[in-house]
């Protein structure tokens, strides 16, 4: 992982989002309850990398953080199965991402389809849902994309944007939230996608979801996935190849 986990918390209450007034008096409250702050922005990738993740997701940090992968997931065989994992941030996990993202954009065409939501946090930022799309879309994916911003530091108001909630595919997603490293948070939001109706595959990080067995192979300068070209060779880095 890039990245810190998400806080893990309790007692999930998952509230479908009706439009932008509803999103915007859930946020409203949850701020006030809170002493949070949520904004709701259209930026680019490398835009929010560069203003919040300007180390974590940079260009020479995911280079290296790709060749470790590829490395380290095909040391003792150049072969390995769905079958065989089950860890969730394991290397299944980290191929498997390239793999649903390149169904869903068969499925929809190259598009982000739903809100990234960025927790600024004391101990720092969290990216979630969103961060894969920041790793693999970064240098590729051009448009700009709904940022929902929660920020516990109280450092930016950025205002609500006007984005068209659709009821059936977005939840506003609230647990109770036990501790951060420093510093005490009542409750947890994430503005979240149900993917299980809108795409076809979405098995991300779950092996159990898949009907079907991912066979992952590193040779001749190529991964791939059933023989799908995922990663290509370029010198001495790794390349993906997400949007082919």
């Amino acid at each position: 992982m890039l990245q810190p986990a998400p806080p893990q918390g309790k007692n999930q209450k998952s509230i479908p989002i009706q439009n932008w007034d509803h999103f915007f008096e859930l946020s409203k409250t949850f701020d006030k309850v809170n002493k949070t702050y949520t904004s709701l922005v259209w930026m680019t990738l490398p835009e929010i990398v560069l203003k919040f993740f300007p180390t974590i997701y940079s260009d020479n940090a995911l280079k290296n953080v790709w060749n470790w992968r590829v490395r380290t997931a095909f040391a003792e065989s150049n072969t390995f199965t769905s079958e065989q994992e089950d860890n969730y941030y394991g290397r299944f996990t980290d191929f498997n991402n390239i793999v649903t993202f390149k169904n869903n954009f068969k499925q929809h065409g190259f598009k982000v389809l739903h809100p990234l939501h960025l927790h600024i946090m004391h101990k720092g930022n969290i990216m979630h849902p969103g961060g894969k799309r920041i790793e693999l879309l970064k240098n590729i994916y051009k448009d700009p994309v709904p940022l929902v911003i929660t920020d516990y530091t109280r450092q930016h108001r950025l205002g609500i944007a006007k984005y068209n909630f659709n009821p059936t595919l977005l939840h506003f997603t609230i647990e109770d939230y036990v501790k951060d490293t420093h510093n005490q948070y009542k409750m947890y939001k994430e503005v979240h996608a149900k993917d299980e109706i809108l795409f076809n595959d979405y098995s991300y990080c779950a092996a159990y979801e898949l009907n079907e067995l991912r066979t992952f192979k590193c040779k001749k300068g190529k991964v791939t996935c059933n023989g799908e070209v995922l990663m290509y060779k370029d010198h001495k880095d790794w390349r993906l190849n997400i949007d082919d």
